[in-house]
């Protein structure tokens, strides 16, 4: 399952946005609406019309609930990874207390029916600390960010 929320505040209209998969581990945030629409196209992924809205003092929470598996896979070889996959820039994060350690790095997704996989690269793969033997550092930018979490 993903959550989607999208917090305003009341005083500013002031954006926030968050995505979390099914064990609450921060997939995505922006202050960006485009960057959520982006984000959900890529997914294949749509918001339903009808959120649960809680409304605070100085702040409104909008919540969507999607039906969707999400599963993570290692992959040592590009031949590895199944036929359709679409490229993403990984901010892996290992460990669960800070320092968190981030580093970004050449992932792939996989969109099938009701479920979601995000493929990295091994530690040990010739990927993982080199994305640009497969793209220019132009290309590598503007791929869109997920955060995965190990």
């Amino acid at each position: 399952m993903i959550k989607v929320y999208k917090v305003t505040a009341k005083d500013s209209n002031i954006v926030t946005l968050f995505v979390y998969d099914g064990n609450k581990n921060l997939l995505m945030d922006s202050p960006d609406v485009e960057v959520l629409d982006d984000f959900l196209d890529l997914l294949n992924l749509g918001l339903s019309d009808s959120p649960q809205i809680t409304d605070l003092e100085t702040i409104s929470i909008e919540k969507y609930s999607l039906e969707v598996s999400i599963k993570t896979k290692g992959f040592m070889k590009l031949d590895e990874l199944p036929k359709y996959v679409k490229q993403v820039k990984g901010i892996v994060v290992e460990g669960a207390e800070e320092p968190y350690a981030r580093v970004e790095v050449l992932c792939y997704v996989h969109v099938g029916n009701q479920e979601i996989t995000f493929y990295k690269p091994l530690v040990q793969s010739e990927y993982f600390n080199h994305p640009f033997n497969l793209l220019d550092g132009r290309e590598f930018d503007n791929l869109p960010p997920f955060k995965l979490f190990l």
